[in-house]
């Protein structure tokens, strides 16, 4: 029994070593702990609370150290998000440097004000479409000839044309004050006069009558005003477009003619539209005006002109003329005889004639190959066979 007591006193003096050695390891490692946190080593009455002290720095170190976690995620996500940003940025001014190299300026503040003159520009040409839009459908299937009128017509002859509506605007204006003068004069000299109900209903007439020039006054100053505005924006439109059947005319005309005839131009007489041949000294005629060769040059140049623009869009049917140069001399009908043989590489010509000459004088102006003469034949043989060149 005293063995076993011995043995157990030796258990519990290794144990109490063992606690002792726990003991001064614990107080150890809470002395280099109370260092690090900047604090004194704690007493051994101390050491419990100097332990429980520890656990809420430690919670709160703990609570710390996610909060650091946390904010450390959000400054990669704002790192991240700034470095798009900046990519974002580099973009746009790379987009904006090209805007300024495209708008042609010097520096890109001043891209502002290219944007707005763009955006000027842009509003004026939308303007302009809808204003052509509106002279198209006002003008209907004399859209065209419309056109070719004013791009023939003189821009000094408008111009002094739009002063003259402007002076007649102003007499009309200054002509409607002095009615209503006049109005007011005659209402007090009426009143004046005689104040019963025949005075009252002349003057009632004549303040109408007086109202209804006024009015009509106006009515005839807005409608030349709509009418200036109207022939210039078709002049606007025609300084772009000029009227392809008769620009085709012209050049017709003129080579036909040998240049003596330059071009044909529209024009009104009172209401009627008419069409003025064009000499190469700058007089212009009426078709009425003309020699019976010129004018059927003149017809001839419209037909042969509508052939060319029908060409441009549909395609090409056999043109059938016939003796339509028996009243031109031998230069005149040498050029329409070539200018034919190039209209018939594009489209087939076949010219009926009872003229053996214009028969010779096609073999001897046109190439070889070029004219295919057939003679048409009833009866006995005459001098002058009817021939087919095509």
């Amino acid at each position: 029994m005293l063995r076993d007591a011995l043995v157990a006193w030796e258990e519990a003096a290794r144990g109490r070593r063992i606690a002792d050695d726990r003991l001064e390891a614990f107080r150890a490692e809470a002395a280099a702990l109370a260092q690090r946190l900047g604090v004194a080593a704690p007493e051994r009455d101390a050491q419990p609370a100097f332990v429980a002290g520890c656990g809420t720095a430690l919670a709160e170190a703990q609570q710390a150290r996610e909060v650091r976690v946390r904010l450390k995620g959000e400054l990669a996500t704002l790192q991240t998000g700034l470095a798009a940003a900046g990519r974002r940025r580099d973009e746009a001014l790379a987009g904006l440097e090209a805007l300024r190299l495209q708008a042609g300026v010097g520096d890109v503040a001043l891209l502002a004000d290219a944007v707005l003159r763009s955006d000027a520009r842009r509003a004026a040409l939308g303007e302009a479409e809808r204003t052509e839009a509106t002279v198209r459908a006002a003008t209907g299937a004399a859209h065209e000839l419309l056109l070719a009128e004013v791009a023939a017509s003189d821009e000094a002859a408008w111009l002094a044309e739009r002063e003259a509506l402007a002076r007649s605007i102003a007499e009309q204006a200054s002509g409607r004050d002095a009615a209503l003068a006049e109005r007011t004069r005659a209402q007090a000299a009426l009143d004046e006069a005689d104040g019963d109900g025949a005075a009252s209903r002349a003057a009632e007439a004549v303040r109408e009558r007086l109202a209804a020039s006024a009015r009509l006054a106006v009515d005839v100053a807005r409608l030349r005003l709509a009418r200036e505005l109207l022939e210039q924006a078709v002049q606007r439109h025609a300084q772009r477009v000029q009227g392809p059947l008769l620009a085709a005319a012209s050049r017709w005309f003129a080579r036909i003619t040998g240049g003596r005839w330059v071009a044909l131009r529209p024009d009104w007489a009172g209401d009627r539209q008419v069409l003025l041949a064009e000499r190469d000294d700058g007089t212009r005629l009426l078709v009425e005006q003309l020699s019976e060769g010129t004018a059927d040059a003149l017809f001839l140049a419209l037909r042969l002109a509508a052939i060319d623009v029908r060409l441009g869009a549909a395609p090409p049917v056999p043109l059938l003329l016939d003796d339509v140069l028996m009243t031109f001399d031998d230069g005149r009908a040498a050029r329409t005889l070539q200018g034919l043989a190039e209209l018939g590489e594009r489209n087939q010509v076949v010219y009926f004639t009872h003229h053996a000459h214009l028969v010779d004088l096609a073999r001897s102006v046109l190439p070889a190959g070029a004219v295919s003469v057939t003679e048409l034949r009833q009866g006995p043989p005459e001098p002058a066979a009817d021939a087919e060149a095509a």
